[in-house]
């Protein structure tokens, strides 16, 4: 049965809100360096320069490093989190957000990070520089910690810089852990710390969204759905009345 989408109102005229375009337009600049950094890692697995750059870093790990078997990026990726989630709630820091809301966004965030990682994975088929598996783009444990370090930089930029630079250093390092002990190349690490932001900045988006329809849901006499048969096509007709 063919379905239709009506809208019906009182003649009024709807202006965008300014800083609603000028939060879009923020948004859209920040997306920018992680997506950069994503083509950068994406690139590197067919542009023979960029693959000269990790074998150079590779070889450089390896002469300063013999010894690459090493966990404690597995740690350190959880930092950010703990730090954000449990630590800094505990000395009494606040966030921007509720506990709630952090959860929400965290649970976004890890899903699009994960899953866009594992497919990316599955896809490329890149073999790590120690030979393991060939699932070495993007740096899983790289998105993990990026993922909480921008979700800490979110939360408490306005509180402390300094817990910005707390974050980002526990993710780089993760990062840096992972080329050291052989298990990414570089621009494997780079495009992860770029998946990880983006997961991240996309979670807040969608957040923020979801919030905004509900809170218009709860309006109640403003905006209503209603069905609505025109044309010979059942569909659903929404009703707003403005103020």
């Amino acid at each position: 049965m063919p379905s239709a989408l009506i809208a019906q109102a009182e003649p009024y005229r709807i202006e965008t809100d300014s800083l609603t375009q000028a939060a879009h337009k923020s948004v859209r600049r920040e997306w920018v360096p992680p997506v950069v950094m994503m083509t950068v890692g994406a690139l590197a697995l067919e542009l023979n320069a960029l693959k000269d750059i990790n074998r150079t870093v590779r070889h450089h790990v390896l002469a300063s490093n013999p010894n690459t078997h090493n966990t404690l990026e597995d740690k350190m990726r959880h930092l950010p989190t703990a730090s954000t989630f449990v630590l800094l709630p505990a000395l009494g820091i606040k966030s921007k957000h509720k506990l709630l809301d952090k959860a929400i966004i965290y649970s976004i965030a890890t899903t699009i990070g994960d899953q866009t990682a594992a497919r990316l994975k599955t896809a490329s088929k890149e073999r790590r520089p120690d030979g393991s598996d060939l699932r070495s783009f993007p740096s899983g444990h790289t998105t993990t910690a990026f993922i909480a370090a921008e979700i800490m930089r979110k939360e408490y930029q306005d509180t402390s810089p300094w817990l910005v630079v707390i974050g980002y250093t526990a993710a780089a390092t993760t990062g840096a852990l992972r080329v050291y002990h052989n298990k990414h190349w570089l621009t494997d690490v780079i495009a992860g710390a770029g998946l990880g932001i983006l997961s991240t900045d996309l979670a807040y988006l969608i957040h923020t969204k979801a919030k905004t329809f509900q809170s218009r849901l709860k309006q109640g006499k403003k905006l209503t759905l209603l069905p609505a048969f025109q044309s010979r096509a059942l569909g659903i007709g929404l009703v707003y009345k403005p103020d």
